[in-house]
């Protein structure tokens, strides 16, 4: 069989194989290229961070002399990194006076709260974990996503069993909390 006959025939064992309707199951070329082009420009850590001030400033708009203070860069680095936000169409600027003010593009908004909401929370937490690596960090790491999730819903969380997550760490521990307790 040749990778052009993979493609285009269903494998026998399995009629409902997606490349049959492989289409109805992506995004269109033109539209992936788009998302593809804005996501390689916040894929840079401090024009995230540039994005990050801008979207969360009290104003809506963050002034380029603040966005110069997030890192010991000069400042035409950067100016390069915001003329690669504007260009995507991610940040608009104005100009007032001998300073110019950023925001995000409006389109943008609800993109960047999303992603500043659930993709930076998770990379967050996903590089404390790595970052401590050990078996006995995993209860300091469970223990901060209770807290967080308890000041959330503070009606919901009461406390976290001691189960099998920790079993392994706890052998090599002389003592430890009561099982029926939890304490952040």
């Amino acid at each position: 069989m040749t990778a052009t006959a993979a493609v285009s025939e269903p494998h026998p064992a399995h009629e409902g194989c997606v490349s049959m309707h492989l289409e109805a199951h992506t995004i269109a070329p033109d539209i992936a290229g788009r998302a593809a082009t804005v996501l390689k420009a916040v894929a840079d850590p401090l024009r995230l961070r540039m994005v990050a001030l801008i979207a969360s400033a009290p104003t809506g708009e963050a002034c380029v002399c603040d966005l110069t203070e997030l890192a010991e860069v000069t400042g035409p680095t950067v100016s390069h990194h915001l003329k690669t936000l504007k260009d995507v169409g991610l940040v608009t600027s104005e100009r007032r006076g001998t300073w110019v003010y950023y925001r995000v593009a409006e389109p943008y908004v609800p993109t960047v709260r999303a992603l500043l909401e659930t993709l930076v929370p998770a990379s967050a937490t996903r590089h404390v974990v790595h970052e401590q690596g050990e078996l006995e960090h995993v209860d300091r790491a469970l223990d901060a996503v209770i807290r967080d999730l308890a000041e959330r819903f503070p009606n919901s969380v009461r406390r976290r069993p001691r189960g099998s997550c920790g079993i392994a760490t706890r052998r090599s521990r002389a003592a430890r909390p009561s099982a029926n307790t939890w304490s952040p």
